[in-house]
């Protein structure tokens, strides 16, 4: 690294300053994966990209990165003609993963209102697997596992965070849950068609959609409910006395 100090190269006695000289500017360190402010701390960081760091670093070296899913029933109806077909299936073993890679934060983090910030949150690509059976004639069960993608385009969320949410008391009377919060502006997924024919291109058809439409409430309801749960969870262990630097 060149400094004001060598650059002027080994000639000894020079009195004149080096004009051309180049002096580093100090920027906004980031806190590497795993290392962690003691109790008491409070980290001194560049404001806008400082928080935008902190959040980051939450959010990529938080340990949440499978949520399981409940299990649910599923009624297929169909009319046929006069006649009104229906097949049920029970879902199980439901999992929301790649939450570590695909929660990231998408810009700039915010002050909105008096003590708290604002991050929009990008949910691209997480996944959700859940093992379904059809239950409606025990001699002719089948299963499958469906598959479904959040589509990036059209689902968005946003991170609220108080300032200073990291910072205990002797008696921990903070109330975590009302320091972080997640809220899914938009939610939209893509399940996988069957490999096979289920029952027949109709209801096939109304078994994807109602599929869709299910999983995407339950994940919903997960990413407002358990997913910040775990993250309040994460901070109190790991983050104590750390501070969120102001915003802009």
């Amino acid at each position: 690294m060149i400094t004001a100090e060598n650059a002027a190269g080994s000639s000894e006695g020079a009195s004149q300053p080096n004009v051309g000289a180049v002096v580093p500017i100090p920027t906004s360190p980031m806190i590497p994966a795993g290392q962690r402010a003691s109790s008491g701390t409070e980290v001194s960081w560049g404001r806008r990209s400082g928080t935008n760091y902190l959040i980051e670093d939450l959010l990529e070296n938080s340990p949440v990165d499978i949520l399981q899913m409940p299990n649910f029933l599923l009624d297929v109806d169909i009319k046929v003609n006069n006649f009104l077909e229906y097949c049920s299936w029970t879902f199980s073993q439901g999992t929301a993963y790649r939450l570590r890679s695909r929660l990231q934060i998408d810009g700039d983090c915010t002050s909105v209102g008096a003590g708290k910030i604002e991050c929009p949150v990008k949910l691209e690509g997480l996944m959700v697997s859940y093992e379904s059976v059809k239950i409606a004639e025990k001699s002719q069960r089948r299963g499958l596992i469906a598959r479904l993608c959040l589509n990036e385009e059209t689902s968005t969320a946003d991170l609220f965070v108080s300032k200073g949410y990291a910072t205990l008391t002797v008696h921990r009377e903070h109330n975590w849950t009302r320091k972080l919060a997640l809220k899914v502006n938009a939610l939209e997924m893509t399940m996988r068609p069957p490999t096979e024919t289920l029952v027949n291109a109709d209801m096939d058809k109304a078994f994807v959609q109602e599929t869709t439409r299910k999983c995407e409430r339950n994940l919903r309801r997960m990413l407002e409910t358990e997913y910040p749960a775990l993250l309040r969870e994460h901070i109190e262990r790991n983050y104590h006395g750390l501070h969120l630097p102001e915003t802009q």
